[in-house]
């Protein structure tokens, strides 16, 4: 436990009781709805804002009610801004007939609250299908910066359920990219890629495949075939973008899998290397494709209106990009105007620009201040388009990077009318009807520069727009564009000197005052490998009857110390379990670790928290967006599996050398400089990512690919940050929740809890002593951990209020101090007199690589 000094003990009480006081409670509908967000009418799921959700009735009939939601769309759901060191509250109510929900705050690291990070299997719970109910409870205690909420149960948020989580600062302080780079106005925007169809029927096509249904196709009777929704075929920004209402039927996309999408778009002669025909059936594929049908829902609209943004003449606009997708990378301009890159997945950068464009992968956030600088006469075009050049150099499918514009204008529009920052003004997603009859400048950069670009030796992307609009970010060859251009986005130091790094010196070549990555106890290697793809090889289709479509294994390869299976939903989940008393392989019923999910213990020292060095390998053959929960990682380098082909070549795992591709790593218990400071990263195609963790927040946190078809065929891992000898260092849960019908289980494990900590309290309350070395944070700490039970928390505020306020005496302070500390020794007796932990790791014989 780090010990501080702080002023006057009844000042801090009443900044803890400040600080507990401040609540914001929002209360949300879950529930399925029609919209038609790029003109093409389809089933979505709405989280609707209960403040603007209303009955109506025809002449106040019982019989004929329904309800009215008074906000003009559905998409992305409500937004939440909340100060640093506010607590938030949401409840949920749960409307979908048949399907649970659970929300996860992606980029809200949960600090010592890991229960609320919403993600089944893993923490808790969903919320039950036809009026469940739940709550999550939390204190938003990390800097200012953009994060995003979303579902974590199956790829819901694919059909909507996401918006945006912005943490503004406190009261008293300054947002460091206002000091730096400073705006007038603010507004989120979202970008994704969109399906026509919705997750249970993608999720079914991407899965089915047991045989027990066929279809026939030439003469052969085969199982119907699985398929990933590969490329995504359209793009919204801020819930709405653009189709042509043309439906791409089952005999396209056949044209598609045998001659590629050049051949399809342009009718373009047979290619030479069409796959083999085996049977009558091709061997392979030149193209994936997502057959369309007519919508059932109304009728399709070619001219729906587009998403509307907003820029103040002269001012600045802190634009908060989220590419909220479930599948690909991104790219975004802006036409007429450049912008600077602000920060990073909610971490200030060295402010980077101007450019003129920029990626995004899936579950990234991006920063930018944009310049208001343009005649405000005009309308102005910002395009979000799927960036498959800069992630796959070489890609055959770029015939299929669809794209989609919002609408820039200048003045118009409405904006909240609570503002966090003084002289900033916050952009409500409002459409300015005003502005319909201002003309648009005319386009400089539009999609079809992309898609025509040539790819040549000396371009790593299309050397038409490379030269213009990436020019800015000195790209060179053959430099891998998303490596490149995250290299150049240098994080702040954090404000608080103690969360700076634990070196005392800046390593040679490094500039003085430059972030720096903590030396590391130990270096990990972890792997993730790809298997099957059947969809591939129509002519074998009939030997994989009943097998899987796609998986990925954790730690198989070359390098591995044990191959595991994708990460599965256990029995019960994993720290629910574990408080339970139930180990990891009773809750998968396994204790073969092939048949166990990855997890990699991290041993959790509150005094002295562990630095771990990891070297994350990616031996497949495609990028990947990976996300860790409840952790920042400090990227601190990359590279190629074959170093000397890099992206260009190919890679042949049996010939892989060790010493080759990792000999020039800097030593792991060296501090580093950080190339990016982040929660989501690319992993591209046959690379490395070497980043650090450090294990500063108990709990179990998943770290998965935010391809979300891709996790829920279990391509993810969890850590396992627990104490030495195991066991979680957490208050257990709050009262309501939710357990998995495991109530009678659960009220006997928190009563245990309550006893001891009752017990605990009142010794403490009793106790005196000379010890005037007061644990500050540690009493800070408990009391905001334990927030959330009523019970549990007012017992233990009245006795420290009572502690505290009597602390206008000298001799009262001694006695407080006393009481707190002495409060500390007692709860390690009570403990080691047999009172058993309040949380247990998921202390199976599985095996990691540091165990």
């Amino acid at each position: 436990m780090v010990c501080r000094s702080v002023a006057p003990l009844h000042a801090h009480a009443l900044l803890l009781l400040a600080r507990l006081a401040a609540a914001e409670e929002y209360h949300w509908v879950v529930q399925e709805d029609v919209a038609a967000p790029d003109g093409y009418p389809r089933n979505v799921i709405a989280v609707l804002d209960k403040r603007f959700l209303s009955v109506v009735s025809e002449e106040g009939d019982p019989n004929n009610e329904r309800m009215a939601y008074h906000l003009p769309q559905q998409l992305p759901g409500p937004e939440i801004r909340a100060r640093e060191g506010e607590r938030v509250v949401v409840h949920i109510e749960n409307r979908l007939p048949n399907a649970e929900i659970s929300i996860h705050w992606h980029g809200i690291h949960m600090k010592h609250q890991a229960w609320m990070d919403g993600t089944p299997g893993v923490t808790g719970c969903a919320i039950a299908a036809n009026g469940g109910t739940g709550s999550y409870n939390f204190t938003v205690d990390q800097e200012p910066g953009t994060h995003w909420w979303h579902s974590h149960a199956g790829p819901q948020y694919a059909d909507g359920v996401f918006g945006a989580f912005v943490i503004e600062p406190a009261a008293d302080s300054k947002d460091r990219v206002q000091e730096l780079t400073p705006y007038t106005d603010d507004q989120v925007l979202f970008i994704q890629d969109w399906l026509h169809e919705t997750y249970h029927d993608i999720s079914a096509r991407y899965k089915s495949r047991t045989g027990a249904f066929t279809q026939i196709i030439g003469d052969k009777t085969l199982p119907f075939l699985p398929d990933y929704p590969w490329p995504s075929s359209y793009i919204l920004l801020n819930g709405r973008g653009q189709t042509d209402c043309k439906m791409r039927l089952w005999k396209d996309c056949e044209k598609v899998r045998d001659f590629g999408w050049a051949h399809y778009f342009n009718n373009s002669i047979i290619p030479a290397n069409r796959p083999e025909v085996i049977d009558g059936l091709p061997s392979g594929t030149l193209g994936q494709c997502m057959p369309e049908r007519p919508p059932l829902m109304g009728e399709c609209n070619p001219t729906a209106r587009p998403a509307s943004l907003h820029c103040k003449p002269g001012g600045a606009t802190r634009f908060r990009l989220v590419n909220s997708g479930f599948s690909v990378p991104l790219r975004i301009w802006m036409d007429h105007h450049s912008f600077t890159v602000v920060a990073r997945d909610g971490v200030p950068i060295v402010p980077t620009g101007p450019h003129h464009a920029v990626v995004l992968s899936v579950g990234q956030r991006l920063d930018i201040v944009v310049q208001c600088d343009q005649d405000p006469a005009y309308r102005y075009k910002v395009f979000a388009m799927v960036a498959l050049r800069e992630f796959y150099p070489g890609s055959t499918d770029t015939n299929m990077e669809a794209s989609s514009y919002a609408v820039m204008t200048y003045g118009g529009g409405e904006t909240y009318e609570d503002t966090f920052e003084k002289g900033v003004a916050i952009w409500k997603p409002t459409w300015c009807s005003r502005c319909e009859n201002t003309p648009f400048r005319d386009v400089q950069i539009v999609p079809k520069d992309f898609t025509e670009a040539g790819m040549t030796e000396g371009c790593t992307v299309g050397c038409n727009f490379r030269k213009s609009i990436y020019a800015s970010w000195n790209i060179e060859y053959p430099q891998y564009v998303p490596f490149a251009i995250e290299s150049k986005m240098t994080p702040l130091p954090p404000k608080s000197p103690r969360r700076r790094l634990g070196a005392g010196a800046t390593p040679a070549g490094a500039e003085a005052g430059a972030l720096m990555a903590r030396p590391a106890i130990e270096r990990l290697l972890i792997s993730v490998g790809g298997r099957g793809n059947w969809w591939n090889n129509l002519s074998s289709a009939e030997s994989h009857f009943g097998l899987k479509y796609e998986w990925w294994t954790m730690n198989n390869g070359p390098l591995y110390t044990n191959s595991h299976s994708p990460l599965a939903t256990p029995s019960e989940p994993v720290m629910l379990g574990s408080l339970f008393g139930r180990s990891l392989t009773d809750l998968y019923g396994t204790s073969d670790p092939q048949r166990l999910p990855f997890v990699q213990r991290l041993r959790y020292d509150r005094a002295s928290p562990k630095t771990y060095e990891v070297v994350f390998i990616n031996w497949e053959g495609q990028q990947h967006p990976w996300h860790t929960h409840g952790h920042n990682l400090d990227i601190v380098g990359h590279g190629w599996l074959n170093p000397e082909t890099g992206w260009r070549g190919s890679f042949n795992a049996s010939s892989f050398d060790l010493a080759v591709a990792f000999g020039g790593l800097a030593p792991f218990d060296e501090a580093v400089p950080v190339v990016a400071r982040v929660d989501t990263f690319t992993s591209a195609a046959h690379s490395y990512v070497v980043f650090r963790i450090t294990a500063d927040n108990p709990g179990a946190w998943m770290m998965h690919c935010h391809m979300d078809y891709h996790l829920e065929a279990g391509m993810g891992m969890l850590w396992s940050v627990e104490q030495e000898g195991g066991g979680y260092d957490l208050p257990p849960p709050p009262d309501d929740f939710r357990v998995c019908a495991r109530e009678a289980t659960f009220a006997a494990a928190r009563a245990l809890h309550l006893e001891v900590a009752e017990a605990t309290l009142a010794a403490a309350q009793l106790a005196a002593g000379n010890d005037l070395d007061i644990r500050l944070q540690e009493a800070e700490e408990e009391i905001l951990a334990l927030r959330r039970d009523k019970t549990l928390y007012f017992s233990v505020l009245v006795g420290l209020l009572t502690l505290f306020i009597a602390a206008a005496s000298a001799r009262l302070v001694v006695a407080a101090r006393n009481s707190v500390s002495s409060g500390a020794r007692i709860r390690g007796s009570v403990a080691e007199a047999g009172f058993p932990r309040v949380l247990g790791s998921p202390t199976g014989s599985y095996v990691s690589v540091s165990d």
